[in-house]
């Protein structure tokens, strides 16, 4: 099967790239075969799929479509129950998004506090709620806060995460997304249990950190 794979990548990448569109036609091509692949849940299709991704990235290098590519198959494997291959894998799309970016922020704030790197840990976190506070207070990015809840409630500071919610819903009462939260149990246990899978996710030290 991997062999048949092998040749399908092969048949899909142009020896020169003299056609841009047509390389990017190709690549979506390819992204399609793969998700088929994903769809599956074969064990064996879906290392096939894998590796018919890493050829994908060397095809397309645009960077949005490599997070693209990156996150469609982090998301199949959390869907699959595999959560530390997601994770682990998830670092590769993370590299991709700006530095100053809260997604990217976040995800080595809670690396660094998985390898009990605390210090580092604090400082990603402290750069991600500064990202949130500055996406909402410059743009009334109502999922900012949310973002910003979610880190404390990750930290073990659920009165701030509470406070957070409250004090924002205060001013802008007519955010239903707000109001939901403000006043709606059942989108905190959500928050929860996202976070409790979240600390769940055992990682191994690697031979760089970031």
């Amino acid at each position: 099967m991997m062999v048949a794979m092998s040749g399908l990548v092969v048949a899909c990448v142009p020896k020169f790239p003299q056609d841009r569109e047509a390389i990017l036609r190709q690549a979506e091509q390819l992204n399609d075969s793969i998700n088929r692949l994903m769809m599956t849940g074969d064990s064996a299709k879906i290392v096939d799929a894998m590796f018919l991704q890493e050829q994908l990235v060397q095809l397309d290098t645009i960077r949005e479509h490599q997070f693209r590519y990156y996150m469609q198959r982090v998301t199949k494997l959390y869907e699959l129950g595999r959560d530390t291959e997601a994770f682990t894998l998830q670092e590769k799309a993370m590299e991709l998004l700006p530095e100053d970016n809260f997604d990217r922020l976040n995800y080595f704030g809670i690396k660094n506090e998985k390898l009990g790197l605390q210090d580092k840990a604090n400082y990603f976190f402290t750069m991600a709620l500064e990202c949130c506070n500055e996406a909402f207070e410059h743009g009334g990015d109502v999922d900012a806060l949310i973002n910003k809840a979610t880190i404390l409630y990750y930290q073990g500071r659920k009165d701030d995460a509470h406070k957070v919610i409250e004090e924002a819903y205060l001013k802008h009462q007519n955010s239903k997304t707000l109001k939901s939260l403000a006043t709606d149990p059942n989108l905190w246990k959500e928050i929860e249990a996202s976070v409790n899978k979240m600390k769940s996710i055992k990682i191994e030290q690697p031979d760089s950190i970031q």
